[in-house]
């Protein structure tokens, strides 16, 4: 007898019992599928992290060298500080990077920038325009260095982002903090703005 004819003349109890005994199939099939080795892959909002962060350096024109760090003023930390991350100590994965600076021309000199994480406020809390070094005061909250690359001149912005970092780290709290750092000496412009987005993932 055909399938559908049978459901149409059998009893209501009939057909529950038959609708039951698909939807197991179908179960088994799902489960027999993900033993032979397919990933079935779930993503929330709350697996996900992201962060930016608008700084404008000083009003003033003073040369950066090498390996300067950037921040919105010399009286206090340029530590930029990004999140939540993820989770209150746990792992997460960096898997993008962007920097934006909101000049129109790249100026005589700037090459890459380096943007180096800490799970804290780093110990040695630097400001604009000091030399950045490993120091040991930083060592056992560090987490190593994102490349940011050169960034190049969109329209009347400049701008560099980085994919497919698949960096991980272990948080301490929820939230990241970096010093941004020039790798090669030149002038800014007063009070130039600059923006730092990281995005994560929880492994």
């Amino acid at each position: 007898m055909d399938t559908w004819a049978w459901m149409i003349i059998a009893t209501p109890s009939r057909r529950r019992r038959w609708r039951l005994a698909v939807k197991a199939l179908v179960l088994g099939g799902i489960m027999l599928a993900a033993g032979a080795g397919l990933a079935f892959a779930q993503s929330t909002s709350s697996g996900f992290g992201s962060g930016q962060v608008s700084m404008t350096r000083p009003n003033n024109g003073t040369a950066y060298t090498a390996a300067s760090v950037i921040g919105p003023a010399t009286t206090g930390p340029a530590v930029f500080t990004f999140g939540p991350m993820g989770p209150t100590g746990k792992d997460v994965i960096i898997t993008s990077a962007s920097l934006e600076i909101d000049v129109t021309a790249v100026p005589g000199g700037m090459t890459t920038f380096t943007l180096w994480l800490y799970n804290v406020t780093p110990p040695s809390a630097l400001t604009d325009g000091q030399a950045w070094v490993y120091g040991a005061a930083d060592r056992a909250v560090a987490l190593g260095p994102v490349e940011l690359g050169v960034p190049v001149v969109k329209g009347q912005t400049l701008y560099v982002e980085v994919n497919g970092l698949q960096k991980q780290v272990t948080l301490a709290g929820s939230r990241l903090y970096g010093y941004l750092i020039t790798n090669n000496a030149w002038t800014p412009a007063a009070s130039t703005v600059f923006v730092v987005t990281l995005h994560t993932v929880a492994p």
